[in-house]
């Protein structure tokens, strides 16, 4: 080919990259935010446990990569603020239906057994549950932690940015003051901001920095909880951390509709804004890539060569660990 031909094609790839980039940056920004428009998936699943059976149902609609978890059946306050932020956003919410019970009840031969089921993601956790209610035994902790390995397979963590727990107290009982300086949980804060605005029992928990600033910076109240004092310990919080995925606890008093309603767009809200900007950042890191490429080109039209960085191989994400293995026999051994 002669060689003004080949500056000719060079040349014209530079001005395509820069279109390429604007139409990628664009469908991205579209795509976020528009779960209003996505069809709406509801789907409902039996799950034994002993004599009970749970229902886990589904909420889905595409667009924002949240999972909302509501795992405590008398804390209702948020599921309708989630199905609407859903709607709005996208995301995904899953809920267990427990006969309004914050507790899971089964027999064990004639023994009527409980246990919560925020603390099931470990076996620690579970021995915990069963011996809060002193109700343990070696079966019942097998039976809680097969019902658990279903739940985990229903949540499927992993294929999201974040997951948001809703609960709600109840006034007094437990606050923002609870991880204050003095307070039950003190140990497990980073970092720790109380609003003067805000009910005390209206709150945040995470385990993301920015997550944090940006809900101090709206002044509302929040604690950046220790990742690796909490990881691991059962609850979804810990699994959470474990699996590598950011966690998110919406606290508000039973019947704080509106205040809840807040609390959950303001979650979307931030990552609607990280999304976009993970999106804007991958796309000038293809543009990036391409012109390296036609760079490359020209340098060995000039006689010289070029190494050519691979887009894949510098944004491959880290694996993720395997799951948290669950075998009350093994706990009990060891």
């Amino acid at each position: 080919m002669p060689a003004w031909k080949r500056m000719h094609l060079i040349t014209s790839r530079f001005c395509l990259i820069g279109r390429l980039s604007l139409g990628l940056l664009t469908m991205s920004l579209l795509t976020v935010g528009s779960g209003s428009m996505a069809k709406v998936i509801t789907t409902t699943k039996n799950v034994e446990i002993g004599d009970n059976v749970v229902r886990v149902r589904s909420y889905e609609t595409k667009g924002l990569p949240i999972l909302f978890v509501a795992l405590h059946d008398n804390e209702n306050t948020g599921i309708r603020a989630a199905h609407n932020a859903i709607n709005a956003y996208g995301g995904r919410l899953i809920e267990l239906r427990a006969i309004n019970q914050r507790w899971i009840p089964f027999n064990v031969g004639e023994r009527r057994v409980l246990f919560d089921p925020n603390w099931m993601f470990s076996v620690s956790g579970v021995k915990r549950s069963l011996r809060d209610y002193r109700v343990y035994s070696l079966k019942a902790c097998r039976m809680v932690t097969s019902f658990s390995r279903r739940i985990i397979e229903e949540l499927d963590v992993d294929s999201f940015k974040v997951v948001v727990s809703l609960h709600n107290n109840t006034d007094g009982h437990f606050s923002i003051l609870s991880y204050g300086r003095k307070g039950r949980y003190a140990s497990q804060v980073r970092k720790l901001h109380i609003s003067e605005h805000s009910d005390v029992d209206d709150f945040f928990l995470v385990t993301d920095i920015n997550m944090f600033r940006y809900i101090k910076m709206k002044n509302y109240n929040v604690a950046l909880v220790k990742k690796h004092v909490v990881a691991g310990d059962g609850s979804l919080m810990g699994y959470s951390v474990e699996r590598g995925v950011d966690y998110l606890n919406i606290e508000a008093q039973h019947l704080h509709f509106s205040k809840q309603r807040e609390m959950i767009n303001l979650v979307m809200e931030f990552y609607q804004i990280e999304v976009n900007r993970d999106s804007e950042h991958i796309v000038k890191q293809i543009a990036s890539d391409e012109v390296g490429r036609v760079s490359g080109e020209m340098q060995e039209y000039n006689g010289s060569k070029s190494h050519i960085r691979n887009f894949d191989e510098d944004y491959v994400t880290a694996s993720k660990p395997q799951a948290i293995p669950i075998d009350c026999d093994l706990e009990d051994r060891a």
